[in-house]
């Protein structure tokens, strides 16, 4: 069980000491090392040196991975899997006894009611471009689709880029401004 334990037996990439000691032990002190976390990261999520904050660099391997449920691990890979934007596949009996039918049944987009805008950039691995446009086309209210102008900019750039603010806070913050008006009146 200690090996479970340590692996995260619920939780995929958990944030835990031996993460941490291993990002101490191999990103920090030397600039050869610290170039295989940098790649490893770029594998993840796309390639994109020039927003990669270097000096925060260590401050972010300390807190990454951050952990995830595995079971939201595996359902992202249902989906890709089935190509469709589906409920968790418990397996035949389970999804019978949960929906009522063997298989997961689609997500109805028409019950998301809240105003929508879709953040989306070409270099990010886990949002396809094709699957931010049926995501759109699904979605009933939505109010702008923004992709990030800078080519190289991935998943992880969205929490951490050096430009982050010009590239995409400000934005999210601007909306956030528009709909608080247009609430008010």
């Amino acid at each position: 069980m200690a090996l479970a334990e340590l692996m995260g037996l619920n939780e995929f990439l958990p944030s835990d000491e031996l993460m941490t000691l291993l990002a101490e032990m191999v990103c920090e002190p030397w600039e050869a090392t610290s170039e295989i976390c940098d790649e490893i990261l770029f594998l993840l999520c796309g390639y994109d040196p020039e927003q990669l904050n270097q000096t925060a660099l260590p401050i972010i391997l300390a807190h990454t991975p951050a952990g995830a449920s595995t079971r939201s691990v595996i359902h992202y890979a249902q989906e890709i899997n089935a190509e469709k934007f589906l409920h968790f596949d418990w397996g035949k009996e389970e999804n019978i006894a949960r929906y009522g039918q063997a298989t997961p049944p689609e997500y109805d987009l028409s019950f998301v009611t809240c105003p929508v805008s879709l953040f989306w950039s070409d270099n990010d691995l886990l949002a396809d471009p094709e699957d931010v446009a049926w995501l759109a086309e699904g979605l009933p209210n939505i109010i702008e689709k923004y992709r990030v102008p800078l080519a190289a900019f991935n998943h992880l750039d969205y929490l951490w880029a050096i430009d982050g603010d010009i590239l995409v806070y400000n934005h999210v913050i601007e909306n956030i401004q528009k709909f608080e008006n247009a609430q008010k009146h």
